[in-house]
C-alpha cells in the first residue's frame, strides 16, 4: 500500500512515483511562492497571482496529505 495520495489526472490513475513527483512539485512551487511575496512580480496582478497560487496548492497539499 503507497503512502502516496491517489491521483487521476484525465481519467488515467498516477502511480506511486508520479503521485510523489507531483506532489514534490507542487510543495516546490508552494515553497517559492512563500518565499518572495513579489516573485510573480510586485504590481497588483503579481502580487494577487502569487497570493493565488500560494492557495490553491496550499489547498492541493491538504488534499494530498489526507
Amino acid at each position: 500500500m503507497s503512502d502516496e495520495a491517489s491521483v487521476t489526472i484525465n481519467g488515467k490513475q498516477l502511480s506511486s512515483a508520479q503521485a510523489m513527483t507531483l506532489r514534490v512539485a507542487v510543495m516546490n512551487f508552494f515553497s517559492e511562492m512563500t518565499g518572495d511575496p513579489h516573485v510573480l512580480g510586485d504590481d497588483e496582478h503579481g502580487v494577487t497571482m502569487t497570493r493565488l497560487y500560494k492557495e490553491h496548492c496550499a489547498e492541493i497539499i491538504a488534499l494530498m496529505a489526507r
